[in-house]
């Protein structure tokens, strides 16, 4: 039985899959996940599988997996062995490919890694929106943004893509590090006056920097308004009545 060439895309979990990326499989091209030793059929209705008669011109089937490959994997080449009678369609006579109806994957013979640079933003840096392209759905140009995730690498750009605030998608030069944030404890220069159940801070009676409420318990995340920030102290302190309170700093921002 004559050797033939299976392209795929090895996803960053570790499967097989067709390279060509189709938003609805077709007769021609159907979706179809492979293993190594394991028998894989056409399913039924289709044209058969796609394969490649020799390694170099398996090799260039790389232009066929750019959308795959964009949501990260790597594209590999594996020997097979093809089973049942050649499948040729008009369109394809005279082409450099043959379909069959079933095909025994063998093991991989070749590989491209794209080179991935590291990370330039981890999760939990501010990042500023430098570009923001038409059509997409990102944050204006000059919003500050939060990283979450670095998603996948992406092969055309040659840049990671970021996932942020809202589970906005960016590229990695779409964005710049924010400056660091400076904080001063200004605790100390603070007043606060009660009325009710409710009270107000001021910095130096003079800025009012936000209502709170006395109601228990209070002061259980931190809170701020761009300028200031209240971040509770450990540990949660009882009054004599059994309720529970928190201890709390002021910090105000200096850059």
């Amino acid at each position: 039985m004559n050797k033939v060439y299976k392209p795929l895309v090895r996803t960053e979990d570790g499967r097989l899959v067709s390279i060509f990326a189709r938003r609805r499989p077709t007769l021609d091209y159907p979706e179809l996940e492979y293993k190594e030793g394991t028998i894989t059929y056409a399913p039924e209705g289709t044209r058969g599988i796609w394969t490649s008669p020799d390694l170099e011109r398996g090799k260039k089937q790389k232009e066929n997996a750019t959308d795959k490959l964009s949501e990260g994997g790597t594209f590999v080449v594996h020997e097979a062995t093809p089973l049942g009678n050649p499948i040729t369609t008009p369109t394809e006579v005279g082409a450099p490919s043959t379909r069959y109806p079933a095909l025994l994957l063998g093991k991989e013979v070749w590989r491209e890694e794209a080179p991935r640079p590291e990370l330039k933003f981890k999760v939990g840096d501010k990042v500023i929106v430098v570009e923001s392209p038409e059509m997409t759905c990102a944050a204006p140009r000059g919003a500050t943004v939060t990283i979450a995730q670095g998603q996948y690498f992406n092969p055309h750009t040659k840049q990671w893509v970021y996932l942020a605030d809202g589970g906005l998608r960016y590229e990695e030069n779409w964005l710049e590090l924010a400056p660091k944030e400076e904080w001063k404890d200004v605790t100390g220069e603070c007043t606060w006056m009660k009325h009710g159940f409710r009270a107000t801070l001021f910095h130096g009676n003079a800025v009012e920097i936000m209502e709170l409420s006395l109601s228990e318990p209070f002061f259980t995340s931190v809170v701020r308004d761009g300028h200031y920030c209240v971040e509770p102290i450990e540990p949660l302190q009882s009054w004599p009545n059994g309720n529970q309170r928190r201890d709390f700093k002021v910090l105000k921002k200096v850059n």
